[in-house]
């Protein structure tokens, strides 16, 4: 018994291992450009995400809205993909779609390590594509994702090292909006600094914040008179109005006194 399994098998295993050495010998098609593959990839994730959308917003019964949560895309696996097609891609433009790509993905994904990850992504972006129109999407996240303070010296390094016009004045209108977000004496008067400075060296560009295509001009000095306005320090405006018991009142009526004021609405 032994001896015919013998005879019988062995040149059956023979030609197993002849095939399986003629399969990997065979020529292997190339993968695709990085190029192609970071498109590809992008064009998977929008995709994926308006099918997600799609499904959502159909989504009636608890049955119907699980199927459709089942179907969100997985941004920490698509962050780590575009990172990994990013290291291949060097320092191209596609690496720098890919790596805006990570950030948005990881900024998303909402954990502590997909944050770093993020963080990551904005100062490779921000180093070694510097000058990139990708690179101009991510700038108002730098303080989110690195800190206030490394952001700062992140924006303030494009600032002061970029040659091109356009990343310069992005990189000091995002660190004009981070001191004005502090709400702080010190960083308010740094803020006002840097709006003098676009409107008089970028003052005839464009402002890309500006829905109405207005000028760094125009659009900074719109922005000092706001914090000349409402700075810290300053008088705050009239206010009138009636109190919840019909009584008219104005704010200046209780001057010298401690005054909280609840701004709210409904949409």
């Amino acid at each position: 018994m032994s001896l015919n399994w013998s005879l019988t098998r062995t040149p059956m295993l023979g030609l197993a291992a002849l095939a399986l050495a003629s399969a990997l010998a065979w020529p292997q098609d190339p993968p695709a450009p990085v190029e192609q593959r970071v498109s590809a990839l992008v064009q998977k994730l929008e995709t994926q995400n308006k099918e997600f959308g799609e499904a959502r917003k159909a989504a009636k019964t608890q049955e119907e809205k699980a199927a459709a949560m089942a179907k969100s895309p997985d941004l920490a696996v698509y962050a780590r993909d575009f990172k990994a097609l990013a290291l291949e891609a060097g320092k191209t433009d596609s690496a720098a779609l890919a790596w805006l790509n990570v950030v948005m993905c990881a900024g998303r994904a909402g954990t502590d390590d997909m944050k770093a990850l993020a963080g990551e992504g904005v100062k490779t972006l921000a180093t070694q594509h510097m000058d990139s129109e990708h690179t101009l999407e991510i700038l108002g996240a730098a303080s989110y994702f690195l800190g206030e303070k490394e952001g700062e010296a992140l924006l303030q390094g494009l600032v002061d090292k970029s040659k091109n016009r356009t990343t310069q004045s992005a990189a000091l209108q995002a660190l004009t909006e981070m001191w004005i977000e502090t709400n702080e004496e010190a960083p308010l008067a740094k803020a006002k600094q840097g709006l003098e400075r676009l409107a008089k060296e970028f003052g005839t560009e464009k402002d890309p914040s500006s829905r109405t295509g207005e000028t760094f001009e125009v659009t900074s000095k719109q922005k000092l008179e706001m914090l000349q306005k409402f700075g810290i320090g300053a008088v705050a405006p009239e206010i009138e109005g009636e109190d919840i018991s019909g009584v008219a009142f104005k704010l200046s009526d209780y001057r010298g006194k401690v005054v909280l004021l609840d701004f709210w609405g409904n949409w």
